[in-house]
């Protein structure tokens, strides 16, 4: 048991087995969703499952933090010159959309600063 849950209490047991899954919700466009496969995958930090979510269609905030966490853990393997090719491939890709994504992303980012840093 974790020191949050001694304190106040565990209010749900452990998962049963390990195909159970809890659902996590994430706020996009002032609204609190289900978080996606595109949303989990990233926030994974597992490659594969990240490539896998890539092509899907998804809010503009995932698809860019999407295409961050993949450039990212390429660019620490670019040695390996096949993590190489993906990185550039990756980069250039997240470089050519990203006009499509600032914006939502900019709002997004906007009201997380105001909420913490000025409320």
């Amino acid at each position: 048991m974790g020191f949050i849950s001694k304190i106040f209490g565990s209010k749900k047991g452990p998962l049963k087995n390990a195909n159970e899954t809890r659902k996590s919700y994430i706020v996009r466009d002032g609204v609190s969703i289900e978080a996606d496969e595109r949303f989990k995958a990233w926030a994974s930090s597992d490659l594969g499952r990240m490539l896998e979510q890539l092509p899907k269609k998804g809010h503009p905030v995932d698809t860019h933090f999407l295409y961050l966490s993949i450039v990212e853990q390429t660019y620490k393997q670019r040695k390996n010159p096949k993590m190489r090719e993906l990185f550039r491939k990756v980069a250039s890709e997240h470089v050519s959309r990203f006009g499509s994504l600032v914006g939502p992303l900019i709002i997004v980012l906007s009201r997380t600063y105001y909420n913490f840093h000025l409320a």
